[in-house]
């Protein structure tokens, strides 16, 4: 049996992959965060795939969850892990003569990702038989830092993403006209309170993600997570979309982004983002110095 092993945040990616490892015959999905949103995001994104799939629900059963997991494992013949974290482990360190492939989406953490397990991380690399990274700015990284594993990387961009498939929501909320949006899981290398210093214009601002961040006038911040048919409607009814990234490998908004091509993309000027292969016919790049000027122009 062919296993492909995910969580929630990687849903998307991981059922675009799908095509690409056809050979599936089981999909698990850990959602170590169990809200009714985060589930029924879950099953609308599972509902449109043929692959059968099982939520392994870490938050509510840790110890059943992780025993769940291994034994597909153990049954399995090739293992497809799209990222993995420490809750992993066990599964790798106990399937030797299983041939494993890991989809590699960040090789050296972001500010302010760091955590106990990313220390450690990449002394597991080697027990994978094939790592795929998905861009050419993380190939260029894990070659300079893991050369004697070359033969077993390979380049594979990441996919677009087929949003449109799952629909529109209606708002339960007022939101203001002709606004930018920021979307996505708030993290400090994503940027947004440099962009917020430097943005002096007038267009209102919504910033639809959970995290932290400090109240500013003319923004909406929707802090909690977004259901992806709400997502969509808050970016088919936006004017611009904006990743003002301090630092990245590799996006999966532009890859949502894909299906919205009317929409014009504006993101902060680093080398990672310009090696991601961008299914888009409107992307700009700026630096924080001509940031307003930019958004005029797109905006006219």
């Amino acid at each position: 049996m062919t296993i492909f092993i995910t969580n929630f945040r990687l849903l998307d990616h991981t059922i675009e992959r799908l095509s690409e490892f056809n050979e599936t015959e089981l999909l698990l999905v850990h959602c170590a965060k169990e809200s009714y949103d985060i589930l029924n995001d879950v099953q609308i994104k599972l509902s449109s795939i043929n692959v059968p799939h099982k939520l392994i629900l870490a938050e509510k059963y840790p110890i059943t969850a992780n025993l769940t997991a291994l034994k597909y494992i153990l049954l399995s013949r090739h293992i497809i892990f799209d990222d993995f974290s420490g809750k992993d482990i066990f599964g790798l360190l106990l399937s030797p003569k299983i041939t494993k492939t890991l989809i590699l989406h960040d090789v050296t953490p972001h500010m302010g990702e760091h955590t106990k397990f990313s220390k450690v991380k990449k002394y597991f690399y080697p027990l994978f038989q094939k790592i795929l990274v998905c861009s050419q700015h993380s190939y260029n990284e894990f070659m300079h830092q893991f050369p004697n594993l070359e033969k077993r990387l390979t380049l594979s961009h990441i996919p677009p993403y087929n949003y449109k498939r799952y629909g529109l929501a209606e708002l339960s909320y007022s939101i203001p006209k002709n606004y930018l949006l920021i979307f996505g899981r708030i993290s400090p290398y994503k940027g947004i309170p440099n962009f917020l210093d430097h943005y002096k214009l007038n267009h209102p601002i919504i910033i639809a993600g959970q995290g932290d961040l400090v109240k500013h006038p003319n923004v909406l911040h929707i802090n909690r997570f977004i259901p992806v048919n709400e997502l969509n409607t808050l970016i088919n009814q936006s004017k611009l979309v904006v990743l003002p990234y301090l630092e990245a490998t590799q996006s999966g908004v532009l890859s949502v982004m894909s299906g919205f091509t009317e929409i014009p993309v504006l993101i902060r000027n680093i080398q990672a983002l310009q090696s991601q292969k961008i299914h888009h016919p409107q992307v700009h790049f700026y630096e924080d110095s001509n940031l307003n000027n930019q958004i005029k122009q797109l905006l006219l």
